[in-house]
């Protein structure tokens, strides 16, 4: 019995990604610096959708569920909301915004991924693209992989999530809505 739990937490333990805590306080990225090349860039036709602005965020403000019904996530205010920005590169930041603020008042620090955020990396399987993020993967925040399925609309991205147990992506999507940033805001790049 004590052998299977010491083999339990042996293989636990190295399935754990290391990580260092970036200057927001709670974002975590992986300290192993060639991270997204030994598990996408070498693995993945890595690329984005040619119809994402790479100048601009999208903000998740809608979730639909599994029939199709719309659902306002932050309709009282109180709650930040996630946002992601995909770079030229490739790159994903995957972060949170306040939901008080307009788009052009959120902060310089909110957008510099060296300082916050989760990462990731957008990538093509096929004709479907995919980002492939290291974020906290249950309620816990315990970090670790994550793919997400992406599918853009016009100034509309839809994420669905991957899920392990039913080996599928889920029915229901993340709504982000594009919204635009001043030039001076666009200034950071990534280079995960």
């Amino acid at each position: 019995m004590v052998r299977l739990i010491l083999i339990m937490f042996l293989v636990s333990s190295c399935s754990t990604i290391k990580t260092k805590l970036l200057e927001d306080g709670y974002s975590k990225v992986p300290v192993e610096e060639d991270f997204f090349g030994k598990h996408y860039r070498n693995k993945y036709e890595v690329n984005i959708p040619d119809n994402i602005d790479t100048k601009s965020i999208y903000v998740a403000e809608f979730f639909q569920d599994y029939d199709g019904k719309m659902h306002n996530i932050n309709s009282n205010g109180r709650f930040n909301k996630t946002a992601i920005r995909i770079y030229p590169n490739a790159c994903v930041s995957y972060f949170s915004i306040s939901s008080s603020v307009k788009t052009n008042q959120i902060s310089i620090n909110e957008l510099n991924p060296d300082k916050t955020g989760y990462r990731g990396v957008c990538y093509k399987n096929g004709e479907d693209y995919f980002v492939g993020l290291v974020a906290p993967i249950n309620d816990w925040y315990k970090i670790g992989k994550t793919v997400k399925k992406i599918t853009i609309v016009k100034d509309t991205l839809f994420t669905q999530t991957y899920n392990k147990a039913s080996r599928k992506f889920d029915k229901s999507k993340l709504v982000y809505l594009k919204k635009s940033l001043p030039i001076e805001k666009i200034q950071f790049q990534a280079n995960w």
